[in-house]
């Protein structure tokens, strides 16, 4: 659909003009579309991850429980 949400025809001219017309508006909704989702995705995933930190009550004080060399005793 080209702008004012008619169809676009190719009424003459360069064809190959009009084709890549075409091609950029379809790619441009195409990214656009993604972009949408991947912004939703992420909203998504961050209110997750937030979730799951509430629900662990992390502590960035806390002493940890394992070290990089394994499981305190």
């Amino acid at each position: 659909m080209a702008k004012g949400g008619k169809f676009s025809c190719f009424t003459g001219g360069a064809k190959v003009d009009f084709d890549n017309a075409v091609k950029g508006a379809s790619i441009r909704a195409v990214i656009k579309a993604l972009n949408a989702l991947t912004i939703a995705i992420r909203k998504t995933i961050d209110a997750g991850l937030k979730a799951v930190k509430d629900a662990m009550k992390i502590n960035p004080n806390d002493t940890p429980l394992t070290t990089e060399a394994g499981v305190n005793k």
